[in-house]
């Protein structure tokens, strides 16, 4: 007769001393039983960091119940019950495969042995298996209450610190240098910058930026851990994006909680760097951000136009001007419009409503505190997240009905967040190298800004090949807040002054 040894260590990391059971140690027991019992030992399987919840099918284990069901092996051995598992029915079912089979399990330093299975010693162990079990939650509890209380010390949890940081024994710390390049690129994207234009900037200014990642010697690291970095010096595109997308700037760090998918979250850090408003508004920008080539220098609703099915048109060149086009892939409803000709309709239709208070636009002429109402839904709904994750208890209201009201209050911070992003933010003039800029420089970034103030969103329908239509028959405007078009609101001509009489004619030709 020949048995299998099993032998699994969930944790290798560093340990030692009389409480670890090493692969060795259960070996050794293993060959005693099967010296005392006349058995040959055929093979010994292990798993190293494995843990005992895992699925026998997943571990080596598995291997060797399935050589017990055909026939290769006569069983299996491990040194303790929660050696060969940690989960009470993975552990029990598995046991009752070897059984079917005809294979005998042994756990000598547990007291058991399938050769002697009734009801009494099975009763037995599957308490023995319930108490592994327990002993892995509890395990994992105390791991993530170490955790907790790390986060709590201003530890950062991650494998790598944030771009920009230096972090020593697991806290982190920022350089006035770094802290002000950090807070310069939330800056450029709030102004509508793109992750390209940051990634380069950042490039040449931070170049010669060193950060260090330090931990102290360990049993895992006798020499400790000492990594300087240049996190500048070739940061990417992609690599912008997810610093301005991680909330780690604003102080928060992630815990895990036991169940898959919802972690906590632990905020006020004490290496924040920028405000939650400052982190809204760099996230709230769309797209790639405000493009500066030639072609889109020269219109004004860049960003603004859609074609019927909702697609943004860009810019492109058509004849001998600009034009906004559609190009996405599976547009069914494609359109192209002069940029000349759709800008100047809606000049018209902007300065026909400014003239005869239009409401929508007569509201925001009368004060635009959108965006920065909408800043301010977003920082009570998040205080009332907080609020609510800190203050409501579990087990006064019962499980589902928490979870609803953190999914709602989440739900409810989402929407604010996806309502900024359709708000333009008040810019002020940019300066120009460090100077500030002329008129003549600024008028066009003005012009566009004074469009999104009252625009929404321009609609262009398609025409056919060849066709030409009036733009007024194609392009549907809609002002901030309206939920029907825009329409020229036209006086009698005893009260048109004598330009907007010409102008009408114009448009009428």
């Amino acid at each position: 007769m020949s048995f299998d040894i099993y032998t699994r260590v969930s944790d290798e990391d560093g340990r030692s001393g009389p409480s670890f059971g090493s692969p060795e140690e259960q070996e050794a027991t293993c060959r005693a039983w099967a010296e005392r019992e006349g058995v040959e030992v055929d093979e010994v399987a292990y798993d190293g960091n494995v843990s005992g919840a895992t699925k026998v099918d997943d571990r080596e284990l598995g291997r060797l119940v399935r050589e017990v069901e055909t026939g290769e092996s006569e069983g299996v051995v491990v040194r303790y019950v929660d050696r060969y598992a940690r989960d009470m029915i993975e552990g029990a079912l598995t046991l009752t495969r070897i059984v079917a089979a005809g294979g005998r399990l042994a756990a000598p330093d547990s007291g058991f042995d399938s050769a002697n299975l009734n009801s009494d010693t099975r009763m037995v162990f599957n308490i023995q298996l319930a108490i592994a079990e327990a002993q892995r939650e509890r395990n994992n509890e105390n791991r993530r209450q170490g955790i907790r209380r790390a986060a709590d010390r201003g530890c950062y949890l991650a494998s790598r610190p944030p771009t920009g940081y230096d972090r020593r024994d697991g806290v982190l710390s920022i350089q006035p240098p770094a802290k002000e390049l950090i807070r310069e690129a939330f800056t450029r994207r709030a102004e509508g910058e793109t992750f390209a234009g940051i990634a380069t900037w950042l490039r040449e200014v931070g170049a010669n930026l060193e950060t260090v990642d330090e931990w102290m010697p360990s049993k895992s690291r006798p020499e400790g851990k000492r990594v300087l970095l240049r996190p500048f010096a070739s940061i990417t595109e992609n690599g912008i994006r997810h610093v301005i997308a991680s909330r780690a700037y604003v102080g928060e760090v992630v815990v895990p909680t036991g169940v898959r998918g919802k972690p906590e979250t632990r905020t006020g850090g004490a290496w924040a760097v920028i405000s939650q408003q400052a982190w809204e508004r760099a996230n709230a920008v769309t797209g790639c951000g405000e493009n500066t080539g030639a072609l889109s220098a020269q219109v004004l609703l860049g960003g603004l136009a859609r074609c019927k099915n909702g697609h943004r048109m860009s810019v492109g060149k058509s004849g001998s001007g600009p034009a906004y086009l559609c190009t996405h892939a599976d547009c069914n409803a494609r359109a192209g419009i002069s940029a000349e000709a759709l800008d100047a309709y809606v000049a018209s239709l902007l300065g026909d409503a400014l003239l005869n208070r239009e409401p929508h636009v007569s509201a925001i002429m009368e004060g635009d505190n959108r965006y920065q109402d909408a800043l301010q839904v977003i920082e009570d709904a998040r205080q009332e997240l907080e609020a609510f994750v800190a203050e409501v208890s579990v087990v006064e209201i019962g499980k589902e009905a928490w979870a609803r009201g953190r999914a709602a209050r989440q739900a409810r911070l989402d929407a604010a967040r996806a309502f900024l992003r359709t708000v333009p933010e008040p810019k002020p003039t940019k300066l120009k190298k460090g100077k500030p800029m002329t008129f003549e420089e600024a008028e066009p970034g003005l012009v566009r800004v004074h469009y999104r103030r009252f625009v929404a969103r321009v609609v262009v329908g398609p025409v056919g090949r060849g066709k030409r239509v009036a733009v007024a028959s194609r392009a549907k405007v809609y002002w901030i807040g309206a939920t029907e078009p825009a329409a020229f609101i036209t006086p009698s001509d005893k009260e048109l002054p004598e330009a907007l009489k010409a102008h009408a004619k114009e448009l009428a030709a």
